[in-house]
Parts: structure tokens; C-alpha cells; sequence
């Protein structure tokens, strides 16, 4: 984004000549769409308009990215020419596209597996803090209530991920509790 041409635009003037950058403001951001994007393995220039970005050494010295026009004769040449540019910008923005959704996909299983939780297995006798469902949906003013209460002692795993539980006097709660709810409880 606009991140990249500041950045670019300070390394280059530096210090002393940051007053000049809207004169080379229009150098960095051609700079940045001709720059490969690391999440779709190409341009902005390519994938706005289906090739290369062609440079002054490219028309002086007739590079590859250049197609032949000046062999053009009929119709069919011309039509040949156009698929041929077409058939180069679908190949292109086909692999573009598969490019992003492997980029999104790998960037959502990184966020998934920082999301992912892996609760500490609780056993029967274990001291736990229970969260409360309040913040579940309120939490505007609430910065410095106490989230969980407890601690509770578990006295019976039901196997299916709930527990119940009991004050430490014995007394037992009413209903049971979620493992995802609840955080083990560790003593000082």
C-alpha cells in the first residue's frame, strides 16, 4: 500500500531533501506497481492490464515482452496478435488468482492456528476458574471486573467436554460447565 512508496521516499531523500518528495512521489509509486507482489507472484501493472510494463529499453532494443506488429498484413495476423495477447493475459490472471487463494488459504491457517486454543486436559479433583458469560456479550466499562470466579473444584468429568463442579467446601454448583469455559486454577 501507501506504506511501501513513504517508506521508499524517505530512504531515498533522506533527511535533508524530505521537502521535495511530491517531485518524485510519481518515480516510487511507478516503482511499486512494477514491483512483484509477493502474494500473487506478479504486478499491479500485470494484473491491471495484462503484461509487462514496458520500459524505454524495451521499445529501444525490441525485448521479449514486445510483440512483432510490424509483420501484421490482413485481418488474421491482426486476430492472431489479439488472441495471442489475450490468450497471455488469461494464463497470467489465472495463475494470479490461484496464487492469492494459496496466499489466503496459508494466511488463514496462520490465523487459525494462533486463534486455535489447546485447553489443558482438567481431571476430576482439579482446582478451576469459571468465565463469565457476561463478557460474552457486554464488555464496555467492565476493564477492570474480575473475568473468571472461582476457584471451584471439579467432581465429576462427564466425558463429552463438560465437568461438574462444587465450591471447596463440597458443595456441589448447579449444572455442569464447559471445558471452554473454564481455566485451570494453579495455586501460589
Amino acid at each position: 500500500g501507501h506504506q511501501n512508496i513513504t517508506n521508499s521516499l524517505v530512504r531515498w531523500l533522506g533527511e535533508k531533501k524530505k521537502g521535495l518528495w511530491p517531485r518524485y512521489l510519481s518515480y516510487s509509486t511507478w516503482a511499486d506497481n512494477t514491483t512483484v507482489r509477493r502474494s500473487t507472484g506478479f504486478t499491479p501493472f500485470q494484473l491491471m492490464f495484462g503484461r509487462d510494463c514496458l520500459l524505454p529499453f524495451d521499445l529501444e532494443f525490441n525485448s521479449f515482452l514486445g510483440l512483432d506488429w510490424t509483420n501484421v498484413q490482413n485481418r488474421e495476423d491482426l486476430l492472431k496478435m489479439r488472441l495471442t495477447q489475450l490468450e497471455y493475459f488469461y494464463e497470467e490472471s489465472q495463475d494470479a488468482r490461484d496464487k492469492i487463494f494459496k496466499s489466503r488459504l496459508k494466511g488463514k491457517f496462520y490465523h487459525d492456528a494462533k486463534k486455535k486454543k489447546h485447553p489443558v486436559k482438567l481431571q476430576e479433583n482439579d482446582l478451576v476458574l469459571v468465565f463469565e458469560e457476561i463478557f460474552e456479550t457486554q464488555t464496555h466499562g467492565r476493564k477492570f471486573v474480575e473475568r473468571y470466579r472461582g476457584p471451584y473444584k471439579i467432581v465429576k468429568d462427564l466425558n463429552n467436554g463438560a465437568y461438574y463442579l462444587a465450591e471447596l467446601d463440597g458443595s456441589r454448583l448447579k449444572g455442569s460447565y464447559h471445558g471452554n469455559r473454564l481455566r485451570k486454577f494453579y495455586c501460589r
